[in-house]
């Protein structure tokens, strides 16, 4: 079985500055999943035509590998059956938390604390329901998480006392491979998915092209190459990819780069630590969107002129280049 173990980052300092954001972080993704899980009930992966890349696209935007969930504070732990589905599955999950809350960063950023987002919230009143909206603080909806695969993992039913009654609904999950899952999860600074070689023999070729090598037997999967197709049916891999550059995912990352870069931002949380975190999303994103161009076959020049345009503007010191493919040949 496959195990991940996804953690919330940064909820810790979030919770301290707005609990009411933090609440409404846990709501959000929450509710991805939720709205995931109803809508293949609703309408069965089956139903949508193969046309397209209609039904491929439905699969990507489903949760149906995932066969145990647990849910505790701000943590994630994940059982699957299907390893190739679950890494498009779980990369689209992630790709759409971060997107669900990124508008809120596409400009460049003053002042985090300041800085409102509104969520819609439904409240009684007189015995009718009405909706109304509530500001509170924001902050970037982004996971990291440790994935690897064995029989060491078990997933079972356990007590729980609520509102002072007992019952038999509560999960609980144990066992050395969720152990090695929950120790992956810390292996390096930004929002990415660490794997170990376990996992990675688990999966078909065609899957662990968005896996590149990071150190010893650690790899991680690269969930922002599929990201390039998340939230998009077009079948033109180049227009997604200049989608992703200029619309989507790279511009609230780079002003999220930025804020955390300054020395004196009013929030006082710069710190090297920080500002990591951040490098190695924007550096994640731009690798994801080029190999996913060269793995179609495309042109990739304006591609590459695109990103490094932006990590230009944006001061990042940093380029893509073919030598950034490397780190994709993994070697048995």
């Amino acid at each position: 079985m496959v195990v991940a173990f996804l953690d919330l980052l940064g909820f810790s300092s979030l919770i301290k500055r707005d609990s009411v954001a933090a609440r409404d972080q846990l709501d959000m993704f929450h509710n991805i999943l939720r709205t995931r899980f109803f809508d293949e009930k609703t309408h069965p992966i089956e139903e949508h035509s193969d046309e397209h890349g209609l039904r491929q696209f439905a699969e990507n935007n489903a949760v149906t590998s995932f066969s145990h969930l647990i849910s505790f504070s701000d943590s994630l732990v994940i059982g699957s059956e299907q390893p190739d589905l679950f890494v498009r599955q779980i990369s689209n999950f992630v790709y759409t938390a971060f997107m669900s809350c990124a508008e809120d960063f596409n400009e460049p950023i003053i002042n985090m604390d300041t800085l409102k987002s509104k969520s819609r919230m439904t409240v009684a009143l007189n015995n009718e329901y009405e909706a109304t909206y509530i500001q509170h603080g924001t902050a970037p909806l982004l996971f990291r998480g440790g994935i690897t695969a064995g029989t060491e993992v078990f997933f079972n039913r356990e007590g729980r006392i609520w509102n002072g009654e007992l019952s038999y609904q509560a999960v609980n999950v144990s066992g050395l491979d969720y152990i090695r899952a929950y120790k992956l999860e810390a292996t390096g600074a930004g929002p990415r998915l660490f794997c170990d070689k376990k996992f990675l023999n688990e999966l078909t070729d065609d899957t662990k092209k968005a896996v590149r090598y990071v150190k010893d037997d650690i790899y991680e999967i690269v969930w922002t190459y599929f990201g390039c197709e998340a939230g998009s049916k077009s079948s033109n891999p180049v227009e997604n990819a200049m989608n992703q550059i200029n619309r989507r995912i790279l511009p609230p990352a780079l002003h999220l780069y930025d804020y955390y870069s300054k020395a004196d931002n009013e929030s006082g949380q710069s710190s090297d630590r920080v500002k990591a975190h951040y490098q190695a999303f924007v550096e994640l994103i731009c690798c994801g969107i080029y190999k996913y161009i060269h793995d179609n076959g495309c042109e990739k020049n304006c591609v590459l002129t695109a990103i490094n345009k932006h990590l230009e503007q944006h001061h990042f010191g940093w380029i893509v280049s073919d030598r950034e493919l490397d780190k994709f040949c993994i070697k048995f």
